[in-house]
C-alpha cells in the first residue's frame, strides 16, 4: 500500500512539473507575441528563441529522467507483483494448513468428547458400584454390630444362667436340709405319738369305764392320723418337687455339658469371620475401583494434554479470523494493484503518443500540441477539483441528512409512544367516567323512587287514619287508596321511562365520542377520579343498606310510632268493604298483592340487570387475567398450555418445529382414572402423582435419556426442561 501511494504521488508531481514548464513556455510565447505587436527589435526575438530552445532541451532532459524513473517504477511493480503472487501462494498454503488443522481439531475434539463420555460413563458405573459396595459394607457392619451385641447379650445370659444354677443348687441344698430336719421332727413326733398311743392304751385298759376319755383319745388318734397323712402328702410333694428340681438341674447340666451355648457362640464367631472376609474382599474391590479411577483420571489428563498440545480451539479460531482478515486485505491490495497496472499501461501509452507528437512537433517546429495539452491538463485538473469539492459537499450533506433523519425518526417514535400512552389514559378515564356517571344516575334514581314510595305510604296511612271514623269515610278512603296506587304505578312507570331515556342519551353521546373530543386535558387533570371513586362506592353501599333496611321494615309492616297509632277493631267495616270490593272488582281493578308482585318483579329485574353487568365485568376481567397468566407462563416457562374437557393438558413448546410436536398429559383422580380417547395411550410408567403422560408421535421420537427423567426419576419439570433444551439446540446456534 505504501509503495502504490508513493508511485501515485510521484506521477502526480511529474505531471504537475510538466504542466508548470508548459505554462512557463506559454507565458514566454505570449510575451513574444506582445513584443511583435509593439515593434521590439529582432535581437530580443533571437535571444528569446534561444532561451525557449534551451528550455525545451531542459524539458526533454526532464522527460528522459522521468522515463528512467518510470522504468524503475515498472521494475518495482514487477517485483511487488512477484512478491504478491508468492504471498498468494503462501496464503493458499496457509489456508490449506488451517483447514487441515481445523479438521484435526474437530477430529480430536470428537475423540476427546467420546473419551470424556466414556470416562463419565465409567465414573458413573464405578460410583454406582462403589455405592452398592458401600451399602453392602454398611449392611455387613450393621450385621457385625448386631452379632457383637448379640454375643455380648448371650454372654450375659450365660452368666445369668450360671448364677441362677448356683442359686438353684443352694436353694436345693437348703431345702434338702430343711426336709431332713422336718423328717427328724416327724420321726420324733411319731415316736412321741406311738408312745402316747401306748400310754393311752394302757390308760384305756386301766380305765375302761371312762368312755368319754376313750372317745377323746380315739378322736385325738384320728386327728393325729390325719396329720400324719397330711405330713406324708407334704413329704411326697416335697420329694416330687425335689425330683423335678433335680431333673431340671440335670437338664441344665446336660445343656451346659452338650455345649449348645458354645455352638451358638461358635456360629456367631463363624459369622463374624465371614463378615470380616467379606469386608476384606470389599476393601480390595474398593481399592481396585480407586486404582481404576486414578487410571481414568490419568487418561483424562493425557487427553487434556493432547488437546492443549493441539491448541485451544478459540485461539485457533481467532488466528483463522485474523488470517481471513489478512486475506481480505491482500485481495483488496491485489485489486488496487491490478487497477494501478491498468492505469500505468494507459499512462505509458499516453506517454508514447505524447513523445511521438512532440517529436513530430519539434520536427515541424510547431507548438500547437503543447498548448492543447496544457489546456486539457488545466481543464482536467479544474474538473477534478470541482468534482472533489462536490463529492465532499454531497457526503457532508448526506451525513447531515442521515443524522436529521435519525433524530426525526426518534422524535416520531417518542411522539407515537406518548400519543399511545395518552390515548390509553384518555380511554381509561372515559371508561371510568362512564361507569361513575351510570352508577351515580342509577343510585339517584333509586333513591328518588324509594323516597316517593315512602312518601306515598305516609300519605296513605294519614288518609286511612282520617277516614277511619265512618263508613262513608272508609269507602272514600278505599277509593282514594286505589287512586293513589294507580298514581304511584304511573309515577314508577314515568321514572322508568325517564331512566331509559337518560341511559339512551348517555350511550349515544358516549358512542359518538364526544367525551374523548370535548374533554380538555386540563379538566381531566383537575378532577381526581381516584378520590371520587371510593366516595361514590361508599355512597352506593350506604344507599343500598338504607334501601334494604327500609324494604325489610315495609315488609314487616313497621311505621313511625311517634306520628301514628294503630287501632284494631273487632268488626272492622273497612275490612268487610275491602273484601266485598275485591270480590266484585277482581277483573276490573288490580289487587294490592298484584301491585306488590309488580313492584317486586321490577325490583328483581333491576337487581338481575345489575348482577348481569357485574358478571360480564367479572368475566372480562377474568379473561384478561387468564390471557395475561397464559402469556406469562408461555414467556417464562416456554410452553403453551391448553386444557381439554376430559382433563387433558396439551403442552406446545415455543421452540417446536411442527404443530404435531406436542405433549399430552392426563389428569387422573386418586381413586380412579379418567377415560382416554383418540390415538393417545397412557404410558405404563409415565404417571407422576395425578398427572400421566399420554403417548404421541412426538413422545415416541424422544431419547431414552430424556424419558428417564420422567419414568425413572419421576420428575415432570426436569423432563420438560430437557425437551426445551433439545429443541432450542436444534433451532438455534450457540457456542
Amino acid at each position: 500500500m505504501n509503495s502504490s501511494q508513493f508511485n501515485n504521488s510521484f506521477m502526480m508531481n511529474s505531471v504537475y512539473n510538466n504542466s508548470l514548464s508548459v505554462s512557463t513556455i506559454q507565458k514566454d510565447i505570449e510575451k513574444y507575441l506582445d513584443a511583435d505587436e509593439t515593434g521590439d527589435h529582432t535581437t530580443t526575438l533571437l535571444f528569446e528563441a534561444h532561451d525557449t530552445l534551451q528550455k525545451q532541451q531542459e524539458l526533454i532532459d526532464q522527460l528522459k529522467g522521468q522515463l528512467k524513473n518510470e522504468g524503475k517504477i515498472e521494475n518495482d511493480f514487477r517485483t511487488q507483483s512477484l512478491i504478491l503472487t508468492d504471498k498468494d501462494s503462501e496464503l493458499k498454503e496457509f489456508k490449506n494448513k488451517c483447514y487441515d488443522l481445523e479438521r484435526q481439531i474437530k477430529f480430536y475434539q470428537t475423540k476427546a468428547a467420546e473419551a470424556m463420555l466414556k470416562v463419565e460413563d465409567e465414573k458413573k458405573s464405578s460410583e454406582r458400584k462403589i455405592e452398592s459396595k458401600n451399602k453392602e459394607l454398611d449392611d455387613l457392619q450393621s450385621k457385625i454390630r448386631y452379632l457383637s451385641t448379640s454375643d455380648t447379650s448371650n454372654k450375659k445370659r450365660a452368666e445369668e444362667l450360671e448364677l441362677k444354677i448356683s442359686e438353684v443348687e443352694r436353694n436345693y441344698q437348703l431345702k434338702v436340709k430343711s426336709l431332713e430336719k422336718e423328717k427328724l421332727q416327724f420321726r420324733s413326733e411319731n415316736v412321741d405319738l406311738k408312745h402316747k398311743s401306748n400310754q393311752s392304751q394302757d390308760q384305756w385298759f386301766q380305765e375302761s369305764n371312762k368312755d368319754s376319755q376313750i372317745q377323746l383319745l380315739y378322736s385325738q388318734k384320728l386327728e393325729y392320723e390325719q396329720q400324719l397323712n397330711e405330713q406324708k402328702q407334704r413329704l411326697d410333694s416335697v420329694v416330687t418337687a425335689l425330683a423335678d428340681s433335680e431333673k431340671h438341674y440335670e437338664l441344665l447340666k446336660l445343656s451346659v455339658s452338650t455345649g449348645t451355648l458354645e455352638n451358638d457362640l461358635k456360629k456367631l464367631r463363624q459369622q463374624l469371620v465371614d463378615s470380616e472376609n467379606i469386608r476384606k474382599s470389599l476393601t480390595k474391590e474398593v481399592t481396585y475401583c480407586q486404582e481404576q479411577n486414578e487410571k481414568l483420571q490419568k487418561e483424562i489428563g493425557n487427553y487434556r494434554q493432547q488437546a492443549q498440545s493441539i491448541g485451544n480451539s478459540e485461539f485457533i479460531k481467532q488466528q483463522n479470523e485474523m488470517l481471513k482478515d489478512k486475506l481480505s486485505r491482500f485481495e483488496e491490495t491485489l485489486t488496487k494493484y491490478n487497477t494501478l497496472q491498468v492505469e500505468f499501461n494507459q499512462l505509458k501509452q499516453q506517454q508514447k503518443q505524447y513523445q511521438i507528437n512532440e517529436n513530430n512537433n519539434y520536427s515541424n517546429n510547431l507548438g500547437i500540441t503543447v498548448d492543447e495539452l496544457k489546456i486539457k491538463l488545466s481543464q482536467v485538473e479544474i474538473d477534478n477539483q470541482v468534482l472533489l469539492g462536490k463529492l465532499g459537499e454531497m457526503t457532508s450533506n448526506l451525513r447531515v441528512l442521515e443524522n436529521r433523519n435519525k433524530e426525526l425518526q426518534e422524535s416520531l417514535d417518542q411522539d407515537k409512544d406518548s400519543t399511545n400512552v395518552k390515548n390509553s389514559k384518555i380511554s381509561e378515564l372515559t371508561d371510568k367516567i362512564k361507569r361513575l356517571e351510570k352508577n351515580n344516575y342509577l343510585l339517584k334514581a333509586e333513591r328518588d323512587g324509594m323516597k316517593r314510595i315512602l312518601d306515598a305510604f305516609d300519605v296513605e296511612e294519614n288518609i286511612s287514619l282520617k277516614n277511619s271514623n265512618g263508613e262513608d269515610g272508609e269507602i272514600q278512603g278505599q277509593s282514594s287508596n286505589s287512586k293513589m296506587r294507580l298514581e304511584r304505578i304511573n309515577e314508577l312507570e314515568r321514572a322508568l321511562n325517564e331512566k331509559n331515556l337518560l341511559l339512551e342519551q348517555y350511550e349515544s353521546k358516549l358512542s359518538k365520542g364526544t367525551s374523548t373530543q370535548n374533554l380538555n386535558p386540563m379538566d381531566v387533570d383537575e378532577i381526581d377520579y381516584r378520590e371520587e371513586y371510593p366516595k361514590l362506592n361508599k355512597e352506593i353501599e350506604r344507599l343500598m343498606e338504607e334501601i334494604a333496611i327500609l324494604e325489610s321494615r315495609l315488609g314487616r309492616g313497621e311505621y313511625d310510632q311517634s306520628k301514628f297509632k294503630v287501632l284494631h277493631m273487632t268488626s272492622n267495616p273497612s275490612n268487610i268493604g275491602m273484601e266485598e270490593s275485591s270480590n266484585n272488582n277482581n277483573a276490573s281493578s288490580p289487587s294490592g298483592a298484584d301491585k306488590n308482585l309488580l313492584e317486586e318483579n321490577h325490583r328483581l329485574q333491576i337487581q338481575i340487570n345489575d348482577f348481569e353487568k357485574k358478571m360480564e365485568r367479572l368475566k372480562s376481567v377474568f379473561r384478561q387475567k387468564i390471557n395475561e397468566f397464559r402469556e406469562a407462563v408461555y414467556s417464562l416457562l416456554g410452553y403453551k398450555i391448553d386444557v381439554d374437557t376430559q382433563n387433558r393438558y396439551k403442552l406446545i413448546s415455543m421452540y417446536s418445529e411442527k404443530e404435531s410436536d406436542y405433549l399430552m398429559f392426563q389428569y387422573s383422580l386418586v381413586n380412579g382414572t379418567s377415560s382416554v380417547n383418540g390415538n393417545q395411550q397412557p404410558k405404563q410408567n409415565g404417571k407422576v402423582g395425578n398427572m400421566e403422560l399420554l403417548e404421541t408421535d412426538f413422545t415416541k421420537s424422544l431419547d431414552k435419556e430424556m424419558r428417564a427423567y420422567l419414568f425413572t426419576c419421576k420428575s415432570i419439570p426436569s423432563f420438560l426442561s430437557q425437551i426445551t433444551l433439545e429443541l432450542f439446540s436444534r433451532q438455534t446456534f450457540h457456542p
